[in-house]
């Protein structure tokens, strides 16, 4: 594909814009061989990052965590590098980054690439680049074999310098600069605080990023999101859903006054706690787990089925509890070991947090996405490979329904045997709770008390996907009609 964009295009109307915007995102999943989220499983949503993605050096560490991602069975990567890698000699140097994206290519990930910068930490000013060339040069380089380009991390930290409005140029032009070689190419925003670090900067950057997503120059707003359990701190899930990764795309949108239907990414996310705060191996893989299921289940704006996340990439998965990696990374470590080979071959001994997210891809594989419901009963519904399962939320926050005393699921199959209750540490050969179903049923009220305790995300997995087309859903139910747990 090679088709130039039609400037006239940006000036349509809004409506115009956003049929047009979601049409063209499709051609663009389905060019790079990625699933749009309606069709997806988990894993084809979930990824990781390497970086100095255009160093040599660096090559033989960032194939053994490519190897890392695709062995666990996610579908993405982020390849990121600075200013030295993506810009040499006075000119963009795309080339720098073909071992990586075809070592990513050879893995079967999809590809992000994110090339960064920013004032404070690299020096210099954003206007030392021509950035639309930049665009074009790494569009014409690799077209359709990057799913995802963008520039800029996280400009609008608490540290950051840089202005909102030049940010809004410069990425304008990079866009332009991808778009004008294929249309189809998706651009996303720079990474932006989907945790607040500094709000208010975070709103003046959203606030530039809108008009960018109307005119239909970006594609994906890219949200990074790390919850935690800091007192008083809006990303605190146990006191708030304020800023978790559903509701924030929504008051992200809300803020940059997108009026088309926005794709969302993460480009970053975890959960963070520290044991001075009273965390527990326990309490961490629970409070990944809510994260990891509240990024898988956003929407658009066309409600339940329009599955809006084209990827959400887990930050740190090569981070141990040691500390080796720095002090800052001990808050949300994903292994008690890593050691990497010069040959790409690696040791990854998950920490429950890795655990947490081995076990969401490994618990719904070939699963796919049929209903997501974030804003009022927090349940998505996946089917697949003879099975199909509810995922719920029983926690302050997530789901409307708060804390009831049994719950209904309905759209069960018929010929089910059995449900299986899975928390964060289960696997489908030792769930949490099983459930006998007796013959015909098509509902079935559990017990939440016994078999889904207040504070948790939970997987409800029945043993047949054969449900004769039927959805379901889960809501509250009565006593009456509870079977035994």
């Amino acid at each position: 594909m090679n088709r130039r964009l039609d400037v006239a295009c940006l000036d349509c109307s809004a409506r115009c814009r956003g049929v047009l915007g979601a049409v063209v995102l499709l051609a663009g999943l389905m060019a790079v061989g990625v699933p749009p989220a309606a069709a997806a499983t988990p894993a084809d949503l979930l990824g990781s990052h390497v970086s100095n993605a255009g160093e040599r050096k660096r090559d033989a560490r960032n194939r053994a965590m490519m190897n890392l991602i695709a062995d666990l069975g996610m579908k993405w990567v982020r390849l990121t590098g600075g200013k030295h890698q993506w810009h040499t000699h006075g000119k963009p140097s795309p080339e720098l980054f073909d071992p990586m994206v075809r070592y990513a290519e050879r893995r079967g990930l999809g590809v992000f690439i994110q090339l960064d910068w920013r004032q404070d930490l690299d020096g210099g000013s954003i206007t030392d680049f021509d950035w639309e060339a930049v665009g074009r040069a790494f569009a014409d380089h690799f077209g359709d074999r990057v799913s995802v380009y963008s520039i800029l991390n996280e400009v609008d930290h608490a540290q950051s310098v840089e202005k909102p409005a030049r940010v809004a140029r410069a990425v304008g032009a990079f866009a332009q600069g991808v778009k004008s070689v294929d249309e189809s190419l998706m651009v996303g925003t720079p990474g932006m605080g989907g945790t607040p670090m500094s709000p208010k900067k975070t709103d003046a950057l959203l606030r530039v990023m809108g008009p960018l997503i109307n005119r239909g120059l970006l594609d994906v707003m890219n949200l990074h999101s790390y919850q935690d359990i800091k007192k008083g701190h809006p990303s605190n899930i146990l006191e708030t859903s304020e800023w978790s990764p559903s509701n924030n795309f929504l008051r992200s949108k809300r803020e940059a006054g997108v009026r088309v239907n926005v794709r969302r990414s993460a480009g970053e996310f975890n959960y963070r706690e520290w044991s001075s705060l009273g965390a527990t191996p326990e309490s961490r893989g629970q409070g990944f787990f809510t994260t990891v299921w509240d990024q898988l289940n956003a929407v658009g704006d066309d409600g339940p089925d329009d599955g809006a996340l084209v990827f959400a990439l887990v930050y740190g998965i090569w981070s141990d509890d040691d500390g080796t990696d720095g002090k800052r990374y001990r808050g949300f470590h994903m292994a008690t070991e890593y050691t990497w080979e010069e040959n790409g071959k690696y040791i990854w001994k998950p920490a429950t947090t890795g655990q947490a997210l081995k076990n969401t891809i490994d618990n719904t594989q070939g699963m796919h996405f049929i209903h997501r419901d974030p804003y009022d009963k927090g349940v998505a519904i996946l089917r697949g490979n003879g099975r199909k399962m509810w995922m719920w939320h029983n926690r302050t926050g997530f789901s409307r329904l708060d804390n009831p005393e049994f719950v209904e699921i309905t759209g069960l199959p018929a010929d089910a045997t059995e449900l299986k209750i899975l928390r964060w540490d289960s696997t489908l050969a030792q769930p949490f709770k099983t459930i006998p179903l007796s013959g015909g049923q098509t509902s079935a009220v559990i017990d939440t008390r016994e078999s889904l305790p207040f504070g948790e995300t939970y997987l409800i997995v029945a043993d047949s996907e054969n449900d004769g087309g039927e959805t379901g859903g889960l809501d509250r139910g009565r006593a009456s009609a509870a079977e035994p747990s």
